[in-house]
């Protein structure tokens, strides 16, 4: 493989030990019938053992004492299988996110390469039957989009340990968005328009089937090779078709008839950064996957959120301060990187990030969009190249070059923050 597997897509969460309450005692209940259970046994050996007449006292310390001990996991708590170890070899460390890691793998028995997602079961302030709840139906979401979506990794098998789980999906060889432009700096319009496409049609697939995304951003879709990008900045036809996979569905929520839920949505999962302001009101659609996919496009061409000049943006805020700057932050699409994009192109990236949800474009309008249409093939027609400007802005490249010497220097995604899709009162951490 090569290169990351979108370690970076993992979701940020503090891992936390969560004490069991005093009842606690699952494996040491007494038993009615007078057999002795390992508690009464415990208790009895250590009176003897110290001469005390009766248990009780020794007993009362014990129940103290096991209020304070987990029983053991069972491996097979999610009904996965869990002889992960006979069936794969781990190679490569390909990246690691704060829960876990990708690698490499082989099949033993068909010697066929795969990409790992090892995750904890235990994810950061939620209970451990909380975090079993998300593993699982982020594993069903995958399942059911890569069965019919193009643009979404295949989940192959699933496996668990006892405090942790393994996905196997299909190898993306090409890293993600987010590590592409770190490493070579902004995308030029062609690639851009060759992004947006694919994004978007994989929006549409997902939406069609009932699932809000939910995680729009750059380090959650990966390039299945390593020369797509290129490729379709140089105005390959079709360089991205099929190339460009969506890999975290941590996120994701399911809404509409479909379903059996409704078309409004209000927990809030994601990364803030890139969260529609509707979203922070906890009143919302489907929609709000375009402005992610806004400020996605704003991010992979500019080298900066909408929000901050570059390198200005903190490495952590609260939800309320983002909030804000989501409702109500100045979005500059006219000046500095942007004066090298075509008027329609800026123009496409404006509707995106209108906040006005009513008049924002739906993912069906978005790919309908002209300037869509002539990037869709992942080439520019006649009518693309005559729209854009004759030569390049001189500040503008001199600009970009600026940008593509700091992201190699500096990870601007350091600065992306992170809600925990366990909630909104969940801790903010980098990404």
């Amino acid at each position: 493989m090569g290169v990351l597997h979108n370690a970076s897509g993992l979701t940020p969460r503090r891992a936390t030990a969560s004490l069991p309450s005093p009842g606690h005692s699952q494996y040491i209940r007494p038993c009615s019938c007078g057999v002795r259970t390992p508690k009464k046994h415990m208790a009895t050996t250590v009176a003897a053992a110290s001469g005390v007449k009766s248990t009780s006292i020794v007993d009362g310390v014990l129940d103290f004492m096991l209020m304070f001990v987990q029983p053991e996991p069972s491996p097979s708590e999610l009904g996965w299988r869990t002889d992960f170890a006979d069936v794969y070899s781990l190679k490569d460390k390909l990246g690691r996110g704060a829960f876990g890691e990708v690698r490499l793998a082989v099949h033993k028995s068909r010697c066929q390469e795969y990409a790992i997602k090892t995750m904890r079961k235990v994810r950061g302030m939620t209970s451990r039957e909380s975090s079993l709840r998300k593993i699982k139906r982020e594993a069903r979401l995958m399942t059911l989009a890569g069965a019919s979506c193009p643009g979404v990794v295949r989940l192959f098998d699933t496996f668990e340990e006892r405090e942790v789980v393994h996905l196997v999906t299909e190898v993306c060889r090409g890293g993600d968005l987010r590590r592409h432009v770190e490493a070579h700096g902004p995308l030029g319009e062609a690639a851009l328009g060759a992004v947006a496409a694919e994004v978007l049609k994989i929006v549409r697939d997902c939406h069609a089937l009932g699932i809000m995304y939910a995680d729009v951003k750059p380090a959650n879709f990966c390039l299945m090779d390593a020369d797509a990008l290129p490729s379709a900045a140089a105005g390959s036809l079709g360089a991205l078709s099929g190339k460009l996979k969506a890999v975290d569905f941590g996120c994701s929520q399911q809404f509409g008839a479909a379903a059996g839920r409704s078309e409004r949505l209000s927990k809030r999962t994601g990364t803030l950064a890139f969260m529609a302001p509707e979203i922070f009101d906890q009143d919302f659609s489907a929609k709000a996957d375009v402005w992610s996919v806004g400020v996605t496009l704003y991010w992979l061409f500019s080298g900066r959120l909408p929000y901050w000049g570059a390198g200005e943006a903190p490495e952590m805020t609260s939800v309320d301060g983002m909030a804000e700057l989501a409702r109500s932050a100045d979005i500059d699409v006219s000046s500095g990187a942007w004066e090298g994009m075509s008027a329609e192109g800026r123009s496409f990236v404006k509707r995106c990030l209108c906040r006005d949800e009513a008049r924002r474009l739906s993912v069906d309008e978005a790919l309908a969009h002209p300037w869509i249409q002539r990037w869709a093939g992942g080439g520019a027609t006649a009518a693309a190249a005559a729209d854009m400007p004759a030569t390049p802005n001189a500040p503008a490249v001199a600009q970009r070059a600026a940008l593509a010497a700091d992201l190699a220097a500096a990870r601007i995604g350091a600065a992306t923050v992170v809600l925990a899709a366990a909630g909104a009162d969940a801790p903010l951490h980098s990404s």
